[in-house]
């Protein structure tokens, strides 16, 4: 099993001792409670989660980095007091792909998927897309199949409907999102500690399959933003 209890205890005490001297006199717990235990999970969850979502990169770049980056936060604490895995897509290497995200801190288990912020040309293709038929319709069914799973739908921003679009379509709430990602979170149960924690972590993925095939398609064929490539 990746995880166990003394994964938990090193995170409580980094939450407790967020400084560089007490990191660099803990690092061999560090490696050995939370860097290899998040390695070995990578290896337990790489199969089952290729075979829910075939297109999505697995390897040991998706865990996430221990250190924070504070140059714009008033927060200075130099360390992350969670684990973090990032899953994206092999196809978004030039542009905003959705992916899946999982979290574990001491508290608890978080899930995400989703994109959690468009690109302007592709804002507006999402907007068509959820207003238009026959789109407009499989939007809402992979959004109630994610709802029935109990995840929660966030990323939105904006306080007014855009000009253009009805503001009584069935999925004019979504206009005004930024960005559309879903999300659950678990209290810890003795699942974490636990062989069969990984293939539990994607079967709570499986009612968000549809959510993130359908995001995928949008930005597979929704327009590129070309800014990036040009020069001023």
């Amino acid at each position: 099993m990746p995880f166990s209890p003394a994964t938990l205890r090193f995170l409580r005490s980094l939450k407790r001792n967020n400084d560089r001297s007490w990191f660099e006199k803990n690092r061999e717990k560090y490696e050995r409670d939370l860097r290899g235990p998040a390695r070995e999970f990578i290896d337990e969850i790489k199969h089952p989660l290729l075979e829910l979502f075939p297109t999505l990169k697995v390897d040991y770049r998706c865990v996430g980095r221990i250190h924070r980056d504070t140059r714009f936060s008033a927060d200075k604490k130099p360390y992350k007091d969670y684990m973090s895995f990032m899953f994206r897509d092999h196809a978004g290497k030039d542009d905003v792909f959705p992916s899946i995200y999982i979290g574990v801190d001491s508290t608890g288990v978080a899930l995400g998927c989703g994109m959690y912020q468009f690109s302007k040309p592709l804002r507006e293709y999402f907007r068509d897309r959820v207003t238009t038929s026959p789109t407009d319709a499989d939007f809402s069914r992979v959004i109630q199949a994610a709802k029935n799973g109990r995840f929660e739908i966030r990323g939105r921003d904006l306080k007014k409907i855009p000009r253009g679009y009805d503001p009584d379509h069935k999925n004019a709430s979504f206009l005004l999102h930024n960005g559309v990602y879903i999300a659950r979170d678990y209290d810890h149960s003795e699942r974490l500690f636990s062989t069969s924690f990984p293939k539990w972590i994607v079967s709570q993925l499986t009612s968000a399959r549809p959510f993130f095939q359908w995001m995928r398609e949008t930005a597979k064929n929704g327009p590129r933003d070309l800014s990036r490539f040009l020069s001023d």
